[in-house]
């Protein structure tokens, strides 16, 4: 998976996005016969792109992106490695990037990434819960190599079943994350005060989530947005749509509209809804 995590660089004749990648697969492409030469056996599970382009031209090709990956130095030949990796529990664990904050005003330099923890079995694959980690730019903004990536840290209130990892968005001094319930409620939301979120290790119990209203209707028409603190496993949580979800992108467009692409976790119809609506606790309307 890829998605675009936001400006980090923007002047009067260019602006540069931050891209963020799941499994990446590192080698040559063939032009001749279209297919990749792959360098290595190896197979880093997220890396980091820089996209320019002309300031406002929306048309810049995606050749533009600029892909990067880690290197071991200790292998003979240096083999790439992930960015974001685990720092405690079992290291043989790997972390899937799906989402990234940030958490100053632009141009930030300070921004949160969230991921999947897993680990692969003989057979499949298994996500254990979800993971942050802070990111400081400061030091060259668009060169991902000189960045410092913070401790790999659990977020505790997660499990196999109920993730908050997808869609990050940094919005009137929160962090929102979308997030879902592959059991039974479907896609969820909880936000928690930046000030609060960069503290190391994170304030948890200042996380708030979107629990159900008792005057809501079975549509969702007459919702009035309710936070709540304290475990969410032990709460009523509020479904924003009633189907799980891997990864989405929160984003806010043109027309005071906010944004999210969906994709039915679980499900062979390979349908894309474009979800839509004025406020970010919803209602929200499929397309």
């Amino acid at each position: 998976c890829s998605t675009s995590a936001g400006p980090i660089y923007q002047d009067n004749e260019s602006s540069c996005f931050f891209w963020i990648w799941g499994d990446t697969l590192v080698g040559q492409l063939d032009r001749n016969s279209n297919s990749r030469l792959f360098t290595y056996d190896v197979m880093p599970h997220n890396s980091f792109a820089i996209r320019c382009g002309a300031a406002n031209n929306h048309n810049n090709s995606a050749t533009d992106l600029k892909f990067y990956t880690l290197r071991n130095q200790s292998t003979q030949d240096n083999e790439p490695i992930s960015f974001v990796r685990p720092t405690s529990g079992n290291l043989t664990d790997y972390v899937w990037v799906i989402s990234a904050a940030p958490l100053t005003d632009f141009p930030s330099t300070l921004w949160t990434i969230f991921g999947y923890r897993v680990y692969n079995t003989e057979d499949f694959f298994v996500i254990t819960g979800s993971v942050m980690a802070l990111v400081n730019m400061s030091q060259s903004p668009l060169d991902p190599l000189t960045w410092g990536i913070g401790n790999v840290t659990d977020i505790p209130f997660t499990s196999a079943e109920l993730w908050f990892t997808a869609g990050a968005m940094t919005h009137s001094g929160y962090v929102y994350i979308v997030g879902t319930n592959q059991t039974s409620t479907g896609v969820l939301l909880a936000r928690t005060p930046v000030d609060t979120f960069i503290d190391n290790p994170p304030n948890w119990e200042a996380f708030e989530f979107l629990v159900d209203d008792e005057n809501d209707d079975d549509d969702g028409t007459h919702y009035s947005p309710n936070w709540q603190q304290g475990n969410p496993q032990n709460l009523q949580l509020h479904s924003i749509f009633n189907f799980p979800i891997s990864e989405t992108t929160l984003s806010k467009g043109p027309h005071g509209l906010w944004y999210m692409p969906l994709l039915q976790a679980y499900e062979r119809n390979n349908t894309i809804w474009i979800a839509s609506s004025p406020e970010i606790t919803g209602p929200w309307t499929l397309t």
